[in-house]
């Protein structure tokens, strides 16, 4: 076999003994001659071989040998002579390139498709033929689709596809680069469906002919520098008929087409021409993020013409949405149109080549996209694609809402009336009543009103509530206290102190109330009840000191008087037994102290009167209850010095031992975390005093988590940072492998490869490795596709080598001629990218 022998010149079809393997799909190998290739499948059973597709048998593809599915896969280059006839309803057959490598399709002739759906994927397609289109569909329900293929080559004199009837069309991830093109259209599709996404076509005439039913141009779509002469519409000439609808919306751009008239023809419509039959719907847009960008008409209509029977029913405004008011749209000459109707039809003269822009009222708030701002457009209350960016997120769910999401009035999954209650008892809870939203079991603040307060350390009773979420009173702890409230009797006096009065372990664990002077014994304690038999003023009166204040008694032997404190006295356990006693003697009490205002600082009666230096009474019965004045009072001490706890609010200027952190996070500016523990949301000091949140894209081992981000939710999150922290312990559905120093490597990921001896075909080349990837790369190519390597880069193989002595001729290689690359070949090096992750 020469060299020159590299043209594949038949189609395959299958053989007729092979009907029974209608039910499977199969894909047929051809090799340069056309039959099965060596290794490869050719209708799963390699020695059977394939029948070929010759002049002689034009129409080979409609015998019933063909009810099955099948694909053709092209090893080297293929070339259609003579014409092909395909199809079959219910079939699915198509031409692909072997081992996603773009091939060459090479169309002398071209593919007659009338049945069934016929595909082209991944190849070169060499338009070289003189029929009127390389592919030709006809049916109602052929459907034809053209992915991921280039255009190359020369001159093209023949359009790429003709198709009649109201089949589908699908052109997806098409470029057309640097060709003429001869015909007055390229791509001509009738009737039904053609659906045209991501195409960039530099060069050539129009691109999509005429059109019945429904068509689209979409994705991100380029015509560049089309132009045409003696014809409409550079780019694109559409005729809608009856229902007939076009679509052009997306990132569809145009640019440098034009219309030139030759012969008194042509000359409108630079880029799109739409003729618009007397019956037509008027079914057209053209979206608002299209473009249209230095085109040319030598008459009218430099970017759009229309020629329709009406103008005015046609409700232009309606159809064409790009803003021709934005200070970049260059409206002369922009969009013109022509009425086709009689006078006595529109009861008026009809308009000749008139400017459409004077008629056409853009509101830019009519077709809003995620890059519209909202200085120009109001966040929409439903249905707002700029949702999560510039306009406030949708709410998801009550575990997910936000304090600035909005409920979606549409969402069945989280009905707006749940939405908007759980917002309310969340973030206005204040102003609702407890039958609306029950009372919470922290963080209401509602406490000691209409809920029940919350208990502080040092004053629990049964008529307020544990805070489940308190760091200052720990659940545990304020649970323990509660039962020293509701069951006193069983506990001890280490977890419980004894009482001043109603102590149920009085003359058990805790010492007997006194009755009398030092009776029952000299270690009886007062009983504080008013109505006690011995009165508490009579009792601590009773065991008053009686030495001098200057004098010092043996530590609580006798009680402080205002006349008596002598060092090493007890302070009385009534406050209002404090009077006259210095400071000094007996700290200034929390609680109701005579001194308050003299010599101790005067209590709150609200904020901060009398004065900004009072404290607060923790008598609950007071007329400004002590938790709210705990978190109206700011914080005077400095920082660094000690106050009660919870005495005063921490603020950015004062944070002393023992304030209060503010429940505003807002508010933690300048507080150390020493102070105020980091917020697991919502902290002003991310990224300063505590650590930065992770955002997506960016995260690291030092960035937390974001437990209130909608944006970047928790859970992934999470996941992300395992794949840094921990990967070796992560699936590769959930850590894609590396290319470079994965863990995993040799486990649930591809070992490296580590040298040209352990070579295998599994292995992974790694970047950065002693085994350069680059030469890695090569050397498996010798093993996995030898068959097309040079022997320069692949030496031959004494036995069995696949390239046959033609190539692999018996001669002594000069190891100083430089290596020579095969000119079809690609550096493995240009397709690695660093660092990249392999996908499997």
């Amino acid at each position: 076999m020469s060299n020159q022998q590299n043209l594949v010149t038949v189609l395959l079809v299958l053989v007729a003994s092979i009907n029974s393997l209608q039910a499977a799909s199969v894909n047929i190998y051809v090799d340069d001659n056309g039959n099965p290739a060596d290794s490869t499948n050719c209708i799963d059973n390699p020695s059977t071989p394939c029948k070929t597709l010759s002049q002689k048998y034009p129409y080979e593809y409609t015998s019933p040998s063909s009810n099955y599915n099948f694909t053709i896969c092209i090893i080297d280059q293929f070339t259609v002579n003579d014409q092909a006839t395909i199809g079959k309803e219910g079939t699915v057959h198509g031409i692909t390139s072997y081992q996603d490598t773009r091939k060459d399709l090479m169309c002398n002739s071209y593919i007659f498709i009338h049945a069934g759906t016929f595909f082209i994927e991944s190849l070169n397609l060499k338009l070289t033929g003189i029929a009127e289109a390389a592919i030709i569909s006809q049916g109602d329900q052929t459907k034809v689709e053209i992915y991921n293929c280039f255009v190359t080559g020369g001159s093209i004199k023949q359009k790429l596809i003709f198709k009649h009837d109201e089949g589908n069309l699908t052109i997806a991830n098409l470029t057309i680069s640097g060709q003429i093109i001869e015909q007055q259209s390229f791509i001509l599709g009738w009737g039904g469906i053609n659906i045209f996404n991501d195409l960039t076509i530099t060069g050539g005439s129009q691109i999509i002919g005429d059109m019945w039913f429904f068509s689209l141009i979409g994705g991100n779509t380029f015509f560049n520098n089309f132009t045409i002469s003696g014809g409409e519409g550079g780019a694109i000439y559409a005729w809608l008929v009856q229902s007939g609808q076009l679509k052009i919306d997306g990132n569809v751009k145009f640019k440098e087409c034009n219309s030139i008239q030759s012969s008194n023809s042509g000359g409108r419509g630079g880029s799109i021409y739409l003729s618009l039959a007397q019956n037509s719907t008027n079914n057209f847009t053209i979206g608002n993020q299209v473009q249209f960008i230095d085109n040319k008409a030598q008459l009218f209509g430099r970017d759009i013409f229309i020629y329709c029977w009406n103008i005015i029913s046609m409700n232009i405004q309606q159809r064409i949405l790009i803003n021709i008011n934005s200070p970049s749209y260059n409206k002369t000459n922009a969009i013109y149109g022509t009425e086709f109707g009689a006078d006595s039809e529109l009861g008026r003269k009809p308009l000749i080549d008139y400017d459409l822009s004077s008629i056409i009222i853009s509101d830019p708030c009519s077709s809003i996209t995620k890059d519209t701002p909202i200085s120009q457009c109001q966040c929409l209350s439903e249905e707002d694609p700029r949702a999560g960016t510039t306009c406030p997120s949708y709410c998801k769910s009550k575990a997910e809402l936000t304090s600035d999401c909005v409920c979606d009035p549409n969402s069945t999954s989280y009905p707006s009336s749940d939405c908007e209650k759980d917002k309310l008892c969340t973030y206005d809870i204040i102003h609702q009543n407890i039958s609306y939203c029950p009372c919470q079991s922290t963080g209401d603040p509602r406490n000691g009103s209409f809920c029940p307060v919350y208990c502080m350390k040092g004053y629990v009773s049964i008529n307020c509530v544990c805070d489940t979420n308190s760091t200052i009173f720990p659940l545990a702890q304020c649970q323990k206290d509660m039962l020293c409230a509701t069951d006193l009797v069983h506990q001890s006096a280490s977890d419980c102190p004894c009482l001043p009065t109603g102590d149920p372990r009085a003359g058990n664990t805790c010492p007997a109330y006194c009755t009398a002077k030092d009776t029952p014994n000299a270690n009886c304690a007062c009983d504080s009840n008013p109505n006690a038999q011995y009165p508490l003023q009579t009792c601590q009166s009773d065991k008053k000191c009686t030495a001098s204040s200057s004098s010092t008694v043996p530590t609580d032997s006798c009680t402080c008087s205002g006349t008596n404190y002598p060092s090493g006295c007890k302070c009385p356990t009534d406050s209002s037994q404090l009077i006259n006693i210095p400071t000094s003697q007996c700290q200034c009490s929390n609680i109701s102290d005579p001194r308050a205002g003299t010599t101790c600082p005067a209590y709150c009666i609200g904020p901060d009167i009398p004065t900004s230096s009072c404290v607060c009474d923790l008598n609950p019965n007071v007329q400004y209850p002590p938790q709210l004045c705990q978190s109206d009072k700011k914080c005077t001490a400095q920082s660094g010095s000690s106050v009660p706890q919870d005495s005063c609010s921490c603020i950015e200027s004062n944070y002393p031992y023992g304030c209060k952190c503010p429940t505003n996070s807002s508010q933690l500016i300048g507080i150390p975390q020493s102070i105020c523990d980091c917020r697991t949301t919502q902290d002003p000091r991310a990224g300063g005093a505590c650590p930065t949140y992770c955002v997506r894209g960016q995260t690291n081992v030092n960035c937390i988590c974001d437990t209130g981000s909608s944006s970047y939710p928790y859970e992934s999150c999470e996941k992300d940072k395992k794949c840094i922290i921990d990967l070796i312990h992560q699936s590769k559905a959930d850590c894609p492998c590396l290319m470079k120093g994965d863990p995993r490597a040799g486990d649930i990921c591809p070992s490296y490869c580590i040298s040209k001896v352990e070579l295998t075909i599994d292995c992974m080349c790694e970047l950065g490795s002693s085994y350069p990837q680059a030469t890695c790369e090569r050397d498996k190519l010798c093993i996995v596709d030898l068959i097309h390597q040079s022997t320069s880069n692949c030496p031959c193989l004494e036995v069995d080598d696949p390239r046959g002595e033609q190539v692999c001729k018996q001669i002594e290689i000069n190891p100083t001629d430089p290596d020579i690359l095969d000119p079809t070949e690609k550096d493995p090096e240009d397709d690695q990218k660093p660092e990249e992750i392999i996908k499997e």
